[in-house]
């Protein structure tokens, strides 16, 4: 089954793609050219991408050191000239590596892209085919399903929790056009969160272990933030209550750094928000290995696109790179209709709430959710709906 929509937006990228100055292939092959006019001059590695996420994190670390050293009012004016001398040739040197992340992060969004055209065609078969399959979940009491663009296929993913109803799903998608290849998925439900244990951070920053007063948890700290002028931190929603009181790393008297939980389990947003109630310093930092922290010094704005690389800082699996696969992956799961970012990246119980940044860990693009019901793959809650929810700013 098509619609005369369907068949219209089929005829208009055939049109398009006649006019195009290059095809798709065309495209994806200039991500790895020599070409003076593509901006990748060269291959990068994966191999060599994450040692290069490794330098510029260190790198990042001992210029915020530097930095905290010239606030301290015992330092001497010439130890001050020598550390800002310092602090400027490292901005020089993360600057040069950055060129690296980039060139790596463009040949993986190389991977993803879909002559615009095609991608609005297979868009509205999805939306036509999302709706056919709701309509099956709701007359069987399916839970969790869901009908997505798969970019790296070029293709459609129609995902359930299970094997049980693969024989209709076929029936509904052989209705579909041939052009598109659909294919059927499996996973299991799932949101992070368990036992696992760290140590009382002074300071409190992001990727450190949290637990709520109703015994939900351990989780993972998002990130310390500002909403006005107020000092409060930011986890994952199904980690606490409304109301609940925030405590770090384990739920105790002596050891509350937030109460007031304002907590969100909504379709773009498993967060949650509560207010500072500890004297306990805190930095929109995240804790990427013992006495190393990176300063986020940005927020994402929007949904990062397919490709882009990212890196989390959960209490389980410690520090994770992965990439975006799909900015808008949308399942019904748990009576809500989810719409977040999944990606490719390693992640388990205990990660719930973790920060998850761009790949120099300066810029802020989501928090953990868990686990896509239907695919197993992590999905993260865009930072640009958090701060649209509970209206954030950084706490330098």
């Amino acid at each position: 089954m098509i619609t005369k929509n369907v068949k219209t937006i089929l005829f208009a990228s055939l049109i398009v793609a006649m006019i195009l100055p290059f095809s798709v292939m065309e495209w994806v092959d200039a991500a790895t050219s020599t070409n003076t006019n593509n901006p990748i001059k060269e291959s990068v590695s994966k191999d060599a991408f994450i040692e290069t996420v490794k330098q510029v994190h260190d790198m990042r670390s001992e210029k915020l050191n530097l930095q905290q050293q010239n606030l301290g009012e015992e330092i001497s004016e010439e130890n001050r000239t020598t550390n800002e001398r310092a602090i400027d040739a490292l901005d020089a040197q993360i600057s040069e590596k950055m060129k690296i992340l980039n060139d790596y992060e463009n040949q993986r969004k190389a991977l993803y892209y879909i002559e615009p055209a095609r991608e609005q065609y297979i868009l509205s078969i999805v939306s036509e085919l999302r709706d056919e399959v709701s309509i099956f979940a709701e007359s069987v009491e399916m839970h969790s399903y869901g009908v997505n663009i798969n970019y790296l296929e070029k293709g459609i993913t129609v995902s359930t929790s299970d094997a049980s109803y693969d024989d209709t799903l076929r029936k509904i998608i052989e209705k579909y056009p041939k052009d598109v290849q659909i294919n059927i998925t499996h996973g299991m439900a799932v949101d992070y969160s368990c036992n696992s244990r760290t140590s009382d951070c002074d300071p409190i920053v992001g990727g450190i272990q949290d637990q709520s007063n109703s015994g939900i948890g351990p989780c993972t700290l998002g990130l310390p933030v500002k909403k006005g002028t107020a000092i409060g931190f930011i986890t994952a929603g199904h980690c606490l209550n409304d109301g609940d009181q925030l405590h770090q790393p384990l739920n105790g008297w002596f050891n509350q750094i937030g109460n007031n939980a304002d907590s969100r389990y909504e379709s773009t947003c498993d967060c949650a928000y509560t207010t500072k109630t500890t004297s306990t310093s805190s930095h929109s930092w995240v804790f990427r290995d013992p006495n190393l922290y990176l300063s986020i010094t940005s927020e994402g704005t929007a949904r990062p696109a397919q490709g882009t690389q990212v890196v989390m800082f959960g209490v389980t699996s410690d520090f994770q790179q992965g990439e975006v696969i799909n900015p808008n992956s949308q399942y019904t799961a748990n009576g809500v209709n989810w719409n977040l970012v999944e990606l490719d990246i390693i992640a388990t119980f205990g990660d719930s709430g973790a920060p998850i940044t761009n790949a120099a860990g300066s810029q802020i693009l989501g928090i953990m959710k868990g686990a896509n019901p239907n695919t197993n793959n992590p999905v993260m809650s865009p930072w640009s709906v958090i701060d649209t929810k509970f209206g954030l700013s950084l706490q330098i």
